[in-house]
């Protein structure tokens, strides 16, 4: 996967020398959405991610940079701060998946202080 994403970016005249990443976190039941063991696996890939990165490597918990703003608002604030030549990167993702995009432009939003 980070090969692939490497070659896409090199493709496009971009050279990976930092990353960040959001770091999984298990909430408390009453408070987490599905089962928190799909984190593990997760947990795992961001390990291996970081562990073959060779840049700096930056993590961020999902509190520290989106806070307990609704999903809904947050999308919104991130749609809105991004160029017109940033959105119409965005390659179409099933509507299901869509939501992890946004995050991803979000979290990297967020290290660049333009969130």
């Amino acid at each position: 996967m980070v090969d692939a994403v490497d070659a896409k970016m090199h493709a496009l005249g971009y050279a990976l020398d930092r990353m960040a990443i959001e770091l999984p976190q298990v909430y408390v039941r009453s408070r987490s959405k599905g089962d928190p063991n799909d984190l593990i696996l997760l947990a795992g890939l961001v390990g291996a991610l970081t562990h073959w990165f060779h840049g700096m490597t930056f993590m961020y918990h999902p509190h520290a940079w989106k806070g307990t703003v609704p999903k809904e608002i947050m999308t919104a604030r991130i749609l809105k701060r991004l160029s017109e030549e940033e959105q119409s990167k965005i390659e179409k993702s099933p509507k299901s998946l869509i939501h992890n995009v946004y995050d991803s432009c979000g979290l990297g939003m967020h290290h660049l202080k333009r969130l």
